[in-house]
């Protein structure tokens, strides 16, 4: 239309007015795409801000991770730890983690593989999913899981952000960010603080309570070969489940197949085989594998976290030599559900209840062909700031080159028609 204009301005008064008439035209149209040009270049500021400022993640955390949610930086492990955050500074402690080991320059934010170390690294979290190799070890009292790191890897090994510390004892863990887990290098041992400076010795050193041969200043008076020091009667303890299914009458259901509406009892035992009693010992039990396919019928005195899926019962004394045994029952659901098992739960829902006590029991099921559970999707499509920038700005590119080109044709009408109308 511009063109058309040049060519007969001088011949035909009428595409003066048409003139006119365009300059109006594009000066609106040059406002309203300013006006989109602006808009599109704030949505690509605010873009660029959550990109640089992402918000922090609202997906529910794992009740195995012993902090919750994970962590950001080195200075929240830090925080989280001396806040003893879930007792997570008690748990880094058993190992000879301290908090000022964390906090120290020599600990460093590291890209951690899961088959770093020639595949030895072991991790630990709050429950058990009945992986190869899974360890239960008692910490203050509660249980922790330790297995191999590798054993979480779904296709190919697995990346993850860490904290590399130097523990007490000179031995590297890290600490995931994802989770707060700590990962050792090769299978743990508790850690035994050194021996503080002796007082002068006694003309009589008291005998040992385990061997009156000896003094209990004998590196070998303690209650058992496991043990770590004299009092320490923690790693005498061994532990061991048995399931039995009361409707089938099978005393021991491992590796059996139960069905709808049966009725499983499990007895877990704690047995000391060591010369000292374990005082005020609290007996806890993950069941949340149980519960994929059954309900709690009896826990005889246990309470049960909803929250974390453990069933712990009160405090009890463990004599030397002795055991103590809880029970619990559960009913398989009518109908069985059934679902394919998810890549970040290997554990869930492959149609067998899997259960770790010291020993793996497992019970396998026939579902219903009817019944399906769905489970609900763990991650959502990728449509964060950083997908959206590229996209914007080109969008913003384009916005802006239409609004400076109908800006210079608004100009130049301008110009012209003052040429062939001496300004008027």
């Amino acid at each position: 239309m511009f063109s058309k204009i040049l060519e007969n301005i001088q011949f035909h008064h009428i595409y003066k007015q048409k003139l006119r008439y365009y300059i109006k035209n594009e000066a609106k149209e040059s406002r309203f795409r300013q006006l989109g040009f602006a808009l599109i270049t704030l949505a690509l500021v605010v873009q660029l801000f959550a990109l640089v400022f992402p918000p922090k993640s609202n997906a529910a955390p794992s009740p195995n991770d012993l902090i919750t949610g994970g962590v950001n930086s080195k200075q929240q492990i830090v925080d989280d730890c001396n806040n003893d955050f879930h007792y997570v500074g008690l748990i880094y402690g058993w190992y000879g983690v301290s908090c000022k080991d964390i906090a120290t320059a020599s600990s460093v934010v590291v890209t951690l593989n899961s088959t770093d170390y020639n595949g030895s690294l072991w991790s630990v979290g709050h429950l058990p999913y009945g992986l190869p190799s899974e360890t239960p070890q008692t910490v203050w009292g509660s249980t922790l899981y330790w297995r191999m790191l590798h054993n979480w890897d779904t296709n190919g090994s697995s990346n993850y952000t860490a904290l590399k510390v130097t523990a007490d004892n000179g031995h590297t863990y890290f600490i995931l960010f994802s989770c707060g887990n700590l990962v050792s290098i090769g299978f743990p041992v508790p850690y035994t603080p050194p021996t503080p400076t002796p007082v002068p010795p006694q003309p009589k050193p008291a005998p040992c309570p385990y061997n009156s041969l000896i003094t209990n200043k004998d590196p070998a008076c303690r209650p058992c070969a496991a043990s770590q020091s004299v009092s320490d009667a923690i790693n005498c303890l061994t532990y061991s489940k048995l399931a039995s299914n009361i409707t089938q009458s099978i005393a021991n259901a491992n590796g059996t197949t139960a069905k709808a509406g049966d009725v499983i009892s499990y007895t877990l035992t704690v047995k000391n085989s060591g010369k000292l009693a374990v005082s005020g010992y609290v007996v806890q039990e993950s069941v949340a594998d149980i519960l994929d396919y059954a309900d709690l019928q009896n826990v005889n005195g246990a309470t049960y976290n909803a929250k974390t899926g453990i069933l712990s019962w009160p405090s009890s004394k463990i004599p030397a030599q002795g055991s103590i045994s809880k029970t619990f029952t559960t009913k398989i659901k009518n109908p069985i559900p059934k679902t394919a098992a998810g890549k970040d739960d290997p554990s869930g829902f492959n149609m067998v209840m899997t259960d770790v006590y010291g020993n793996t029991v497992n019970i396998n099921l026939k579902a219903d062909p009817g019944v399906v559970v769905v489970q609900a999707a763990k991650t959502l499509p990728n449509t964060g700031p950083g997908t959206n920038i590229l996209f914007l700005f080109i969008v913003t590119t384009l916005a802006g080159y239409f609004y400076y080109r109908s800006k210079l044709l608004t100009r130049e009408a301008v110009i012209l028609d003052d040429l062939t109308n001496g300004g008027n």
